[in-house]
């Protein structure tokens, strides 16, 4: 059955109000960022978010379920990839250095995410992350089977190393040149 015109523009409305919400929440503390803001950049009235979405709160969530799948699903698209681990390796880091770059408040969307209160975000983002270890694994071996990763750096080393990078300062991401010399620096620490 199609859909009415209602049907429509409340669709379009909630896609509206959800892009606005991973916007400001990857901007800006979540506790500087009232509904009027979300409606405000969204162009709909504040009672059009609580018809919608119920509450600020749910209304985040959403947003960070949103920006988790996104992110997980630019992840996986490098690290499924057929590239060699070197071009594999280096597209992961520019991926994650510009999600950081993207989202200055991610250590606060981080603590929000496993904040105990939101165990249910907690496990559904750890879901979606939990899809790439396969993946990021066959990098690693594909790596060491190069001869690109050195036989004392072990798989949960790898792991830290990449964890590590992932959450560098986003002050040291800023130049264009500066981010390729530290993805350099890192493939060349793993040999």
């Amino acid at each position: 059955m199609p859909l009415s015109g209602y049907q429509k523009r409340t669709m379009k409305k909630r896609q509206d109000i959800l892009s606005a919400a991973k916007t400001l929440v990857s901007e800006l503390p979540l506790n500087q960022i009232s509904i009027h803001a979300f409606a405000a950049k969204a162009k709909v009235s504040q009672v059009t978010i609580y018809n919608i979405f119920g509450s600020k709160n749910d209304l985040v969530l959403e947003a960070v379920k949103e920006i988790s799948r996104e992110d997980v699903d630019d992840i996986f698209a490098v690290i499924s990839s057929d590239l060699l681990y070197s071009a594999r390796i280096d597209e992961y880091f520019r991926h994650s250095f510009s999600h950081t770059l993207k989202r200055p408040q991610l250590t606060a969307l981080l603590s929000f995410i496993f904040d105990e209160k939101n165990a249910d975000l907690a496990r559904y983002v750890f879901s979606l992350y939990e899809k790439t270890y396969p993946f990021l694994q066959k990098m690693y071996l594909d790596g060491r089977s190069a001869g690109l990763i050195r036989d004392d750096i072990s798989m949960d080393l790898f792991f830290k190393i990449l964890n590590m990078y992932v959450r560098i300062d986003r002050n040291f991401l800023l130049d264009d040149k500066e981010r390729e010399v530290i993805i350099e620096s890192i493939r060349k620490s793993f040999q």
